[in-house]
């Protein structure tokens, strides 16, 4: 039997004698849009900066293919095709939308990628080659035309696109999506769920979503983990878990605990 892709098993993370995470357990399967959502402050944060290496747990393993990887720092995971958005829009609004793709291609280049990126010959080649790739991304996205404008001259909506092209251009097994609905007009929630939707089925990224928005939520996800004050509270198909009352409670505010 395949083992899942990513596994959280027992983890846990306390800050200063804060519970932030308490004893989560769940997979995610190759292929599969898994989310996870809930109420601020139930640890979703914290889930996501342990499994991309951000963290380190208390306790608990991250397991990815049947491997412990707990523990291992970001570029570690990166390298091992773990690839993150932020909820705050990260990207380099001084350099060119296709230079900002091209960097993150410093995942599988090397650290001495980005140092050397116009200095050799030999880097000047992986520059064009990272070139193409950018452009690939671009067309992709629907922002050709925009490769040579400034990230800092766009718009949220793209430049939300331009962090989901940068994140597929480092051709990620999981690709962690932090929020990717934040400060999105109702047309690019719907451009953002069709993407979605294409990284999965057109380039076999397996996709861990955390997500607020739960019509993006609803419309992507195989399966749906729930979160309150750090514990699992549901898991199963995003239609069943919405309307259990555990789930209802949380998202009214009522909780269940006061560790977090």
């Amino acid at each position: 039997m395949t083992p899942p892709i990513l596994e959280a098993r027992g983890l846990s993370k306390s800050f200063a004698g804060m519970v932030a995470l308490d004893n989560l357990s769940f997979s995610v399967n190759e292929g599969e849009i898994a989310g996870l959502i809930g109420p601020n402050g139930s640890g979703k944060s914290t889930v996501v900066n342990l499994i991309s290496g951000v963290l380190v747990p208390t306790s608990g393993q991250v397991v990815m293919r049947g491997q412990d990887v707990t523990g291992a720092p970001a570029h570690q995971m990166a390298r091992r095709g773990v690839a993150r958005t932020f909820q705050m829009i990260r990207l380099f609004g001084t350099l060119s939308v296709e230079d900002n793709i091209a960097l993150a291609l410093q995942q599988k280049e090397g650290p001495g990628y980005v140092s050397s990126f116009f200095r050799t010959p030999a880097a000047r080649r992986q520059r064009a080659a990272a070139g193409v790739t950018a452009r690939e991304m671009l067309k992709l996205f629907d922002l050709e035309e925009k490769a040579s404008d400034l990230a800092a001259d766009l718009s949220i909506g793209q430049r939300r696109m331009v962090e989901l092209a940068r994140g597929l251009a480092s051709e990620p097994t999981v690709f962690i999506l932090d929020e990717p609905a934040a400060g999105l007009a109702p047309h690019n929630v719907d451009r953002l769920i069709e993407m979605i939707r294409r990284m999965r089925d057109e380039f076999g990224v397996t996709i861990l979503l955390v997500e607020h928005v739960m019509r993006v939520v609803q419309s992507v996800c195989d399966r749906v983990v729930v979160l309150d004050y750090g514990q699992k509270i549901a898991d199963g198909p995003p239609a069943e878990v919405v309307n259990q009352p555990e789930v209802i409670e949380a998202y009214i505010g009522l909780g269940r605990g006061k560790n977090a």
